[in-house]
């Protein structure tokens, strides 16, 4: 892995990632800039920097979901786990019907799922709740992302379909 500076604010940072960027003005030291405010209330931000973390690929590889590394087969669930390289990719299908709660839950014992998702919905559609109440659709065509402390559940009569770049290791692993 190699690591680089950044300008991107991270969570330790005080300027939120939507406002603009410092300007120096002709009283002194940078503001922020403000979309509604006037530039004078407001109290200089010092800059911010993270470092960012890059995974650098070594090797060229190639494997198919359709002979994959790792099968897992929760009820009306479908995990096809590839491993290349450092990463380990996930194609996940759930068939109508099935629910987070009544599929997975009683294999990972946990009341919510608590695993960070990244994927690609393939086909069909899912509904996710977050465990403070916020909902998201996911349909063919989308990207994603989903934090800890959630819920999900298949939309209609076609079984939904997605790769999974982040949670693919584990998820649906059974828990002692």
């Amino acid at each position: 892995m190699v690591e680089i500076a950044s300008n991107r604010p991270s969570a330790r940072c005080s300027r939120p990632r939507h406002a603009p960027r410092a300007a120096q003005t002709p009283q002194g030291p940078p503001r922020r800039a403000s979309r509604v405010a006037d530039l004078e209330d407001q109290a200089p931000t010092p800059p911010c920097e993270q470092i960012m973390t890059v995974n650098v690929v070594t090797q060229l590889e190639v494997k198919s979901h359709n002979s994959p590394d790792e099968t897992r087969r929760p009820d009306k669930t479908l995990v096809e786990v590839v491993t290349v390289g450092d990463y380990t990719i996930g194609r996940f299908s759930f068939e109508p019907g099935w629910t987070w709660a009544d599929c997975i839950k009683p294999v990972v014992h946990t009341d919510s799922c608590q695993l960070n998702h990244v994927g690609y919905c393939v086909a069909g559609a899912l509904e996710v709740e977050t465990t403070h109440g916020k909902k998201i659709s996911i349909s063919a065509g989308d990207s994603y992302t989903i934090p800890p402390g959630h819920n999900a559940w298949v939309v209609g009569e076609e079984t939904y379909s997605a790769i999974e770049f982040v949670s693919a290791a584990e998820y649906g692993v059974k828990t002692e």
